[in-house]
């Protein structure tokens, strides 16, 4: 099987729910999910740095953590100690306020019983160079499933990589590659060393009286440190 390059720049967990030291833990899923698989462990002080983890929240004072289940209410959930640091992962807005997600629905508002740190720049480089950046999937009109690029160091280059992304899915979909064809497969076959392969595969059929069928594979390549993209096809 042999790559020919087209263009360059052609197209533009389960996690600990729990203090980050404690005594009890409880596996949770969060809302996104990531092909990223942790081979190296990097440490931010004494606790591993996990790959939705965008900053680490230290309790001031005993302080009360709330809980929402699905759709239900948010409810008390337990009193984390003065002196506890715990994981975030994401934070939100109510009204004015900043709400940190801790994980597992467990939830705690900005307020002056708490310091808040964001992840070091440096370490996000370090964590995406040993194993790659973090992936959530999206779906292009409820059909298509595609990947998509969390927490690079640069908020600019994940929004280049991104877009380039979403454009390749739309020019799929709206016949880009031949009159019918349409996506299968997307998926991240390489995800290390600063460098993010998708691999994809267009079906369909020609556009005239015969409607011969074709099917060719792609692969759309990205330098995560600088967002510069190539398109290859593959020739079988």
């Amino acid at each position: 099987m042999k790559n020919r390059i087209l263009s360059a720049g052609a197209l533009t967990a389960i996690m600990l729910f729990s203090p980050i030291a404690g005594n009890s833990v409880e596996a949770s899923t969060l809302a996104e999910t990531s092909t990223q698989q942790s081979t190296q462990k990097i440490m931010w002080g004494a606790s591993e740095l996990t790959s939705t983890q965008i900053g680490r929240i230290t309790f001031l004072k005993d302080t009360k953590l709330y809980k929402r289940d699905g759709k239900n209410p948010v409810q008390f959930h337990l009193n984390a100690k003065k002196g506890s640091m715990w994981r975030v992962h994401k934070i939100t807005k109510e009204g004015n306020m900043n709400v940190y997600d801790l994980g597992g629905g467990v939830r705690v508002q900005q307020s002056n019983l708490s310091k808040y740190e964001v992840v070091p720049t440096d370490l996000i480089q370090k964590q995406v160079k040993e194993n790659g950046a973090h992936i959530s999937w999206a779906n292009y009109d409820h059909l298509t499933k595609y990947p998509q690029v969390r927490r690079l160091a640069s908020k600019d280059v994940e929004d280049k990589i991104n877009e380039n992304i979403k454009m390749n899915v739309r020019q799929v979909e709206q016949g880009g590659y031949g009159a019918g064809g349409r996506a299968k497969h997307y998926s991240v076959t390489e995800n290390k060393n600063n460098r993010l392969e998708i691999s994809f595969t267009v079906s369909g059929s020609t556009d005239d009286d015969n409607g011969i069928p074709f099917s060719n594979d792609f692969k759309l390549v990205y330098d995560l440190v600088t967002g510069k993209s190539d398109f290859i096809q593959i020739i079988k």
